[in-house]
């Protein structure tokens, strides 16, 4: 058999669990841009992750990872996201949806994905699955990587939906996105978001190393990091690409929360009052020259220059900070 959901229009972006709820929540009839969607996620965030048990053995992250769900938790929309115990299972509820008339929204492990070609692991890359041909074993998803809808063999797909590479287990999760009621209007759903990503960089979970004092640990960190693996020069490298490349927009996510922010002004003018769309600019920035500096780490190989990215990490604390702080009163 074969199936295509019909009326799902696949549109790349510049990040793909943003680009994938706009096309989702499109397909519903609920228009968002693209900036719209990872603001109201509350999605600026900050991670990072030591100890990493694969290469290039430590890392960091710019968005918060619930990101999807915290979108439509602003939006008063369920998010019903569901793990299953292996990739026959993951699969055949994932078809079950397709075949009943709905996109789906699923998590990958880029190494597994034919389409990619690459053999580091990236988990939690979001896709829609939309279609499927069972006699050719193939699968039809919507990437925002890719101008055009991707094919790929069932078996790559079931493999990196089942990843279980470090730190980010992707459990063969799937999930419809489907309203049940009204939507909450945006004039309220934009201060709520804001509200909760402050939180998230202010105030993180004890004991966590997300938000403002992660940044802080990390700057702290960082020159160690020639000691701690041998792969300083790609965890240089890895770092360069998680802020400018990978989805990110550019800036570490700033540069589309600025555009979030920018745009939602219009709904809620408090936004524009304090100018926080700029002064998130001036913070993407930052993260700009940061990732220069970790890109001409790793081509030169110069491990003493760790010590001056703990220097402009230990300012982009402060500036990120005092932003935070500041989008909390407006919230």
């Amino acid at each position: 058999m074969r199936h295509v959901v019909p009326g799902y229009v696949h549109r790349p972006g510049l990040h793909c669990g943003s680009s994938a709820m706009r096309n989702l929540l499109a397909f519903r009839g609920i228009s968002l841009s693209e900036p719209m969607c990872f603001g109201l996620g509350s999605g600026a965030g900050f991670l990072y992750v030591p100890g990493l048990p694969v290469s290039p053995g430590v890392a960091f992250h710019g968005r918060v990872m619930e990101m999807e769900r915290e979108l439509c938790d602003a939006l008063a929309i369920p998010f019903p996201e569901r793990a299953e115990k292996d990739g026959d299972a993951g699969w055949e509820r994932a078809r079950e949806a397709v075949l009943s008339g709905h996109p789906v929204l699923i998590s990958t492990d880029l190494a597994f994905l034919d389409y990619f070609g690459t053999k580091t692991h990236f988990s939690g890359h979001r896709i829609v699955l939309f279609g499927f041909d069972d006699e050719a074993g193939t699968a039809l998803l919507s990437d925002s990587e890719k101008e055009d809808p991707q094919k790929v063999p069932l078996r790559s797909l079931k493999r990196s939906r089942s990843s279980a590479v470090p730190p980010y287990p992707m459990e063969n999760c799937w999930c419809v996105v489907r309203p049940e009621g009204p939507l909450r209007p945006l004039p309220e759903a934009i201060p709520l978001a804001l509200g909760k990503n402050a939180r998230e960089m202010l105030v993180p979970p004890k004991g966590s190393t997300a938000g403002i004092s992660g940044m802080r640990r990390m700057a702290g960190e960082i020159p160690l990091w020639p000691e701690w693996t041998e792969d300083w020069a790609f965890a240089a490298r890895f770092g360069y690409q998680v802020i400018e490349k990978r989805g990110t927009a550019g800036g570490f996510f700033r540069r589309l929360y600025s555009r979030y922010l920018n745009e939602a002004s219009s709904h809620y003018p408090p936004l524009a009052g304090a100018g926080l769309s700029g002064k998130m600019v001036v913070i993407a920035n930052g993260w700009t020259e940061i990732a220069g500096r970790l890109r001409e780490i790793s081509e030169s190989g110069d491990a003493g220059a760790f010590l001056r990215v703990s220097d402009l990490l230990l300012r982009q604390a402060d500036r990120e900070e005092a932003f935070w702080r500041e989008a909390a009163s407006v919230a």
